[in-house]
């Protein structure tokens, strides 16, 4: 009797210590505080240098200090603004010089250091004072155009690239995301998807877009019919993927009449237009959570974002920027969130905390 007496008490004990160990999922939100805009067009309401103007691309980075580069449309420069959003530098321009950019393929930054494509042949080194280090030579072929390259560590790249396969029939494109050395020699490849050359306008629908944190590579690319983020190891290695059911949604008639008043003189747009895309884009924040974007403050709609820990849905975020009604805003996530707007060359520059959700208190 009393050894079924001291079990019960024994598994009554495992099961308490059990319970305790149970963690109630604690409700996260985002906090964000609007800190500063950066203007890029002077005028008497602004006190900005010639130097410091800028006419925004997609062209964008930042580094582990804080500073922000911006490629300008105007003079092919990348103009470097400090954490407080003042101007710092400008590095490069246009131009046939040695120092200067021929053809601007992409950028990305590595500690102090700015590298630019030039020509499809030169990556050349600046730091971000502006002064010129050196060039090196690359090592891929006229049919190979870098899209988008990041560092993924002291000696390996992260980029998307459009390869032209012209032996076969069609004439393919191949859309990957690789690894590749200092030298950009192609190392592996981690995912590819050929499109036919014949509709290459629709390669905005297969490219891949991709995002790093110290444990993964996340890639994706943008769908109107499926939302799929697969990971890798930082060597490659697929380990699973994040999967969330979603019904293709058609744009409303409203959005389809600013749409095409919009795109007017766009032959494709209803390639474009027709439905919502599942996902526009992924990124990392400070913590290593990966957001992934699901509408693109476009149109009347806001910025809403689906934010994962790993694979698991921790919360959902938006920015309401419903006032917006052509394609002019877009978002870059960093330690920071950046709010591009291309309409009137201005970038609104917001920090961010992820904390636990204040509970409403009940009235009385």
């Amino acid at each position: 009797m009393r050894s079924i007496k001291f079990m019960a008490a024994a598994a009554l004990a495992v099961f308490l210590i059990q319970c305790a160990k149970v963690q109630i999922p604690v409700e996260l939100q985002v906090k964000v505080d609007k800190l500063l805009t950066i203007e890029g067009k002077p005028d008497s309401t602004n006190l900005i240098s010639g130097e410091a103007a800028f006419d925004l691309t997609y062209a964008v980075s930042t580094d582990k200090e804080g500073f922000l580069y911006v490629r300008d449309e105007k003079t092919g420069s990348i103009k470097v603004f400090d954490k407080a959003g003042q101007y710092f530098s400008s590095v490069s321009s246009a131009g046939e010089g040695s120092e200067q950019i021929r053809n601007f393929n992409t950028f990305y930054t590595f500690k102090d250091t700015v590298y630019i494509f030039d020509n499809y042949s030169l990556i050349k080194k600046f730091l971000r004072t502006g002064e010129y280090l050196s060039a090196i030579n690359i090592a891929f072929d006229q049919y190979t155009v870098p899209l988008a390259v990041s560092a993924l560590n002291d000696s390996t790249l992260l980029g998307r690239i459009s390869t032209l396969n012209s032996s076969s029939e069609p004439v393919l494109i191949n859309l990957e995301l690789a690894k590749f050395d200092r030298h950009f020699r192609k190392t592996m490849i981690i995912q590819t998807a050929p499109i036919n050359k014949e509709v290459i306008h629709r390669s905005y629908f297969m490219e891949p877009v991709f995002a790093v944190n110290d444990k993964y590579i996340f890639a994706s690319k943008r769908s109107r019919d499926e939302y799929k983020i697969k990971l890798y190891t930082h060597t490659g290695e697929f380990v699973r993927e994040i999967v969330n059911d979603y019904m293709p949604v058609k744009f409303s008639d409203e959005e389809s009449r600013i749409i095409k008043i919009s795109q007017m003189g766009n032959p494709h747009y209803k390639d474009f237009f027709e439905y919502k895309l599942a996902l526009h884009n992924i990124n990392t924040d400070k913590y290593g959570y990966l957001w992934v974007q699901r509408s693109d403050g476009n149109f009347g709609s806001d910025i809403s974002f689906d934010i994962y820990d790993d694979e698991n849905l921790i919360l959902t975020y938006s920015m309401n920027y419903s006032e917006i009604a052509q394609n002019t805003r877009w978002v870059y996530l960093s330690d920071r969130i950046y709010v591009f707007d291309h309409k009137n060359d201005k970038i609104d520059v917001f920090d961010y905390t992820i904390e636990p959700a204040k509970k409403q208190t009940p009235g009385p």
